[in-house]
């Protein structure tokens, strides 16, 4: 017969633990509605004429650098089907979004 050693923990400190690490999980930022989302913030760089680059994003987001280059293959070319042009000027990738010879 083998006795455990392990410490057991009442559920008052579990439950304490357990709500630090929601308050840890959960953004700092406050997230926007529908209107104000981040996709649509990125959306609309995306449309401006001149485009925008990743570092732009970022700031505009609070995303990752890797976050924001997954929005745009999963999210902007894979699911809106956007025709999405990236570009190097000055030292800089820009990215834009263009309308297809057919499209409005």
């Amino acid at each position: 017969m083998t006795i455990s050693k392990t410490k057991r923990t009442t559920s008052r400190s579990s439950n304490s633990k357990s709500a630090a690490k929601a308050a840890r999980r959960t953004p700092s930022r406050s997230v926007k509605t529908q209107g104000g989302s981040k996709k649509a913030t990125v959306l609309a760089m995306l449309q401006a004429a001149k485009g925008t680059d990743i570092s732009a994003i970022m700031r505009a987001t609070g995303w990752q650098a890797h976050s924001v280059r997954g929005f745009l293959a999963r999210t902007v070319k894979t699911k809106l089907k956007l025709n999405l042009v990236s570009e190097k000027l000055d030292g800089r990738r820009l990215y834009r979004v263009i309308k297809a010879a057919g499209e409005r």
